[in-house]
């Protein structure tokens, strides 16, 4: 593409710190919501898988030595979300981003609870599940903020990004902190029962996300 020279809005000069119209863009607060949503579920993964998955290791029938360290299976995991997020950008661009990312969340969230229920389950079963959310939790961010910067006004773009990441990592640092207050108030990181309520918090903040997506207007949808 030939450049093209840079739009300038016409008003103040300090008309950048201004807000509100990210703020009032329906389109572009509900990618933003969906952002945060996703951003709970991913930092409290990350922060609790490994400490979680030493659990189920002591607790996996057989009382073996685990085949692969819970540290071996966390950047397993990280290393699968990054094909993962390529792939689910892909897959929005072919059949509509605001269909596709609520049937990622939701089949996220489906996983995610479920891995709260499989301590004293064989280890290998809790390993394939902590790799499958490694690619659930992760496949619809860049589809989630390209959504956003898509739906921003075009002079608009800078500050839409300021409020999709001070927003999105704001509820990060949440996410990776309220879980283990309910790890806490559940009976601390020996009981199973507290680790089911520890990913069923990072489950349920990781719902809003489809809920966060009907905001958007029924013909982006359609």
């Amino acid at each position: 593409m030939r450049p093209k020279p840079v739009a300038r809005p016409v008003g103040h000069r300090l008309d950048f710190l201004d807000f509100r119209p990210v703020l009032t863009n329906r389109r572009t607060m509900a990618y933003v919501f969906a952002y945060a949503a996703h951003n709970w579920e991913l930092f409290g993964m990350r922060a609790w898988i490994v400490a979680f998955l030493a659990f189920a290791a002591a607790r996996a029938p057989g009382g073996e030595a685990p085949f692969i360290a819970a540290t071996t299976v966390a950047a397993l995991v990280g290393l699968l979300g990054m094909p993962a997020n390529v792939l689910g950008n892909e897959l929005a661009l072919r059949f509509g981003r605001a269909r596709v990312i609520p049937v990622f969340m939701v089949i996220s969230v489906l996983v995610c609870g479920g891995i709260g229920f499989s301590a004293g389950l064989a280890y290998g079963v809790v390993v394939g599940l902590c790799l499958l959310h490694g690619v659930t939790a992760t496949w619809e961010s860049a589809a989630v903020t390209s959504g956003a910067v898509q739906s921003a006004e075009r002079s608009r773009r800078g500050a839409t990004m300021a409020v999709h990441t001070f927003i999105g990592l704001g509820i990060a640092v949440l996410g990776a902190a309220v879980p283990g207050i309910a790890l806490d108030l559940g009976g601390g990181p020996e009981s199973a029962v507290a680790w089911r309520w520890t990913w069923i918090t990072i489950a349920a903040g990781a719902a809003f996300g489809p809920l966060a997506l009907r905001l958007l207007p029924r013909e982006d949808i359609s």
